[in-house]
């Protein structure tokens, strides 16, 4: 048995019952598998949920071979599996007890379709990441741009319900939400939300902008992890998978800065695209103009991230907001200026022969990854829908 099979059919929710009962006799309820954290250290499954004696849970999922491989792999020593509320293992040979709470787990053994393993040794369908790749040659390219469009939408319908939506809620508020999630990108955007939590827009209002700049440094957290390597372990910051110029530590002083010195009325969303984008860059190079904190500078490529992952999210809750299609048209235009991002998913798309000639493109094809492709909901996804139909 391997932890990668587990892995597929926990992701693919090929186990055949959500109802399991303990060797203590409770039965334990799965509600939701949870996301697969593919590149991230920490649990392999984040964000799951369990019913267990009659009390929904929420947390983080890990899974092994044998759970005895929990102490072999350390992560008795590790903070960030204190949040795991469930162990999935192919063989329970040991109790597990982090932070002075005995782990639920559940064993797969039983239940195990040993013929669907062994096909999947000998095909390695995990490695299909695009299930239809052969077939797209032969598709009309139509049902692929459809599928983009829709894909790009559901990912700016999720971080706007990420944000969520109130009117008692300025604009303002919402942007400055975006802009520290961007900041964040997806190694640190919980901690950068904590941040956003501890330092709302409107607490900012009231500050001078050495004080805003003080106040989020010092919520943040970032100046006592920066002290020693023992503190950064323990920290909520992810350095691991980060090159240095993403690091928490500058990352939180850049937008420390920005928070300090950035305009965040709105009056620039009714510019035309272009006009739009200049006026961002804009406001950005004020923001440095007077940097007495020794702040990095921002660099062309990650503004264009914000663009990207803040102002464009933000144009689209402003269509939502203000039931405006003219909004939601002009992001979707915004991404056709922007480059387009290089990443794992980009280059794997550009192995299928796939073009990628700007962001709109980038951000529909990680969008279609990541909410068809990753989980392998072909007979959701147009393209896959036209194709099984031949």
């Amino acid at each position: 048995m391997t932890e990668d099979y587990l892995h597929f059919i926990w992701k693919n929710k090929r186990i055949p019952k959500f109802d399991f009962q303990l060797k203590e006799y409770q039965i334990l309820t799965i509600i939701d598998v949870g996301e697969y954290n593919e590149h991230e250290s920490g649990p392999d499954f984040k964000f799951g949920a369990i019913q267990f004696e009659g009390i929904k849970f929420y947390g983080h999922i890990e899974m092994h071979v044998k759970s005895s491989d929990w102490y072999k792999h350390n992560h008795h020593l590790d903070r960030a599996y204190d949040n795991v509320i469930l162990h999935v293992v192919y063989e329970n040979d040991k109790e597990v007890i982090q932070n002075g709470f005995k782990i639920p787990v559940i064993e797969l053994k039983e239940i195990i379709d040993d013929k669907h393993y062994g096909y999947y040794i000998s095909k390695k369908l995990n490695k299909a990441t695009f299930p239809c790749a052969n077939e797209l040659p032969n598709l009309d390219p139509f049902h692929f741009e459809y599928m983009k469009i829709k894909a790009l939408e559901d990912k700016l319908q999720a971080k706007v319900k990420l944000i969520g939506s109130s009117e008692e809620v300025s604009l303002s508020e919402v942007l400055y939400q975006f802009m520290g999630l961007a900041f964040g990108t997806a190694i640190n955007s919980t901690s950068f939300r904590l941040v956003l939590d501890k330092v709302p827009y409107k607490s900012l209002l009231k500050l001078n902008s050495s004080k805003r700049y003080q106040l989020v440094l010092s919520e943040s957290g970032i100046l006592q992890s920066s002290t020693s390597l023992l503190s950064k372990s323990q920290n909520h910051w992810n350095y691991k998978g980060t090159r240095p110029q993403n690091f928490p530590t500058v990352r939180v002083r850049q937008f420390a800065m920005l928070a300090s010195q950035f305009d965040f009325e709105i009056n620039f969303i009714d510019n035309c695209s272009v006009e739009l984008i200049n006026c961002f860059r804009s406001k950005i190079e004020e923001v440095w103009t007077d940097n007495i904190n020794g702040v990095k500078n921002l660099s062309t490529s990650f503004t264009n991230h914000l663009i990207i992952n803040a102002i464009v999210p933000f144009i689209w809750y402003v269509g939502e907001f203000k039931k405006d299609e003219n909004f939601q048209s002009k992001a979707m235009d915004i991404l056709t200026l922007i480059p387009p991002e290089k990443n794992r998913i980009t280059r794997l798309w550009k192995q299928e022969n796939i073009i990628i000639k700007n962001a709109f493109d980038s951000q529909s094809l990680i969008a279609l990854h990541r909410f068809y492709c990753c989980h392998k909901k072909c007979l959701s996804c147009g393209v896959g829908k036209k194709i099984l139909q031949k």
